[in-house]
């Protein structure tokens, strides 16, 4: 999903931000590097702290487990290519987020990132959106994020063939949104509710509770 950052859509995120999720949130490195603008470097921190607290707060404390990882991606290194300003802002980072609980368990670093001495941590992902996967850091963002959901144990947790027959019919179906009845009346087409020991109302309520990261 592409939340983008319109203010009108916020009221959506708890719909679409779950713990079955990695979440990328991209800034322009333009706005922090030092050169920028002291009201403008504000008001980018202050975004990026906007959005890893939604995260964190939408998919932290499920099941007993941290919030969902995030990678923070900064663009136009085309225009911002210093090894140097990489650095610099990559300690601001750590120094107006490293003491918040989503910085400290969600945030993924870049252990491959370019730095005076070679090779190094950064706290965030430095790309040039114009070179696509001719850019290294590019790869490492998709290498990092493949990692992080091989990593989770959703991936590994069995559901029923009949929960993954429901998804497919419903997105077959092109629909936006469904009521509940509707869903569970696609449920019963494909065989939920069968079992003696649950009803059809309570298995359809377990797949969207799966399915939501709850």
């Amino acid at each position: 999903w592409d939340l983008g950052g319109q203010e009108q859509f916020y009221a959506l995120h708890i719909l679409f931000l779950s713990r079955l999720g990695v979440y990328a949130c991209f800034f322009d490195m333009r706005r922090l590097v030092a050169s920028a603008q002291p009201d403008d470097r504000r008001s980018c921190l202050t975004f990026l702290r906007f959005w890893m607290q939604i995260v964190w707060g939408c998919t932290s404390g499920m099941g007993g487990r941290g919030g969902a990882p995030v990678l923070l991606c900064g663009t136009h290194k085309d225009e911002v290519p210093t090894v140097e300003d990489h650095e610099a802002i990559s300690d601001l980072l750590y120094e107006e987020f490293g003491g918040t609980p989503v910085f400290n368990s969600s945030v993924q670093p870049h252990r491959e990132g370019t730095v005076k001495s070679g090779s190094g941590l950064l706290w965030f992902f430095p790309i040039d959106n114009t070179k696509g996967q001719d850019d290294k850091d590019i790869v490492s963002v998709m290498k990092t994020i493949q990692e992080c959901v091989q990593g989770e144990d959703y991936i590994r947790k069995k559901v029923p063939f009949t929960w993954m027959a429901v998804i497919d019919a419903f997105q077959a179906s092109k629909e936006q949104t469904m009521e509940l009845k509707d869903v569970e009346k696609l449920a019963a087409d494909k065989g939920l509710g069968k079992d003696p020991v649950i009803s059809l109302e309570d298995e359809t309520q377990l797949m969207l509770d799966h399915l939501s990261g709850e």
